[in-house]
């Protein structure tokens, strides 16, 4: 089941994808359809209420069930510990009513029901990005500086800006007990 706003993106899961049901809210799937996972990825930070949107969410899951959530980092390197100002403002999005840090991600779990499994940094932009912005001002390294990136060298950065919480991206797991 996909739970899905936009009905362009809709109509073409719709003729791709088989034995998918379609829903445009929480509140719309029956009651008595759970689940063994649902995933948010760059979804709460738009939610007007996303206490009240995972609480009806764990509704939704089996015992056991998991609720995994992706979300831009607040304190993404590129603005909390390089202060890259074309980022800054290529970051702050209208559209973003929220933006959360480790910790008030962690706060925002505290008040469901759910156990928290782990909070984990995740760097998806390699240096060679966060090289060109600083340069630039502007997104893109990845593809123009492409000889800096290797497996090793993106590895070693995540894990320097995982250890001080400036990774870009959040990766939360909670579980219905």
């Amino acid at each position: 089941s996909v739970i899905e706003v936009d009905n362009i993106l809709n109509e073409y899961l719709s003729k791709t994808c088989e034995n998918i049901s379609f829903y445009k809210s929480a509140k719309s799937i029956p009651e008595d359809k759970k689940f063994d996972y649902i995933f948010l990825f760059h979804v709460i930070e738009h939610l007007i209420d996303p206490v009240a949107h995972l609480r009806e969410l764990q509704k939704r899951l089996v015992p056991g069930g998991s609720i995994v959530i992706e979300v831009p980092n607040a304190n993404d390197a590129l603005c909390s510990l390089y202060d890259c100002k074309e980022f800054k403002d290529f970051f702050y999005w209208k559209c973003h009513l929220y933006y959360f840090s480790q910790s008030t991600l962690a706060k925002l779990a505290s008040k469901t029901n759910l156990k928290v499994d782990y909070i984990k940094q995740i760097q998806r932009y390699p240096l060679s990005n966060h090289l060109h912005w600083l340069r630039h001002g502007k997104p893109g390294g990845h593809e123009k500086l492409n000889f800096l990136d290797s497996d090793l060298l993106n590895s070693e950065y995540e894990k320097s800006l995982a250890s001080i919480g400036k990774c870009d991206t959040l990766l939360m797991k909670l579980t219905k007990v």
